[in-house]
């Protein structure tokens, strides 16, 4: 499922000494390495699909992944393929192993 991320100054938006310029670009490495990490945790959760589309949201606006990233896509890239049924055997799955939980609330007695 995707996660919505929020990115705040930490200050408050208070002004620094860096020129607006300097700001705007510690901002987006700081937008980027958030990205990775969120990439990262997302393929430790078992999630390859929503690690590649943090990965995609880089490359979207024309950043370049780190050099490390290039085999940790293509492994990626691999889970999803090894875990994939083809088209048409989707009805073929096997349940999760936990039922999402029920809550069955009675009604009121009406007075």
């Amino acid at each position: 499922m995707p996660r919505i991320v929020c990115f705040t100054p930490i200050d408050g938006g208070a002004s620094d000494s860096r020129s607006a310029p300097g700001r705007r670009a510690a901002k987006h490495e700081q937008a980027v390495a958030t990205t990775l990490r969120l990439a990262e945790e997302s393929a430790a959760a078992g999630d390859y699909s929503e690690a590649l589309a943090w990965l995609g949201t880089l490359l979207a606006i024309g950043e370049r992944l780190p050099a490390s990233y290039d085999a940790k896509r293509a492994a990626w890239t691999a889970a999803i393929r090894q875990t994939s049924l083809p088209l048409g055997r989707a009805t073929e799955r096997q349940p999760s192993a936990k039922p999402a939980p029920t809550t069955l609330v009675a009604p009121r007695d009406r007075q």
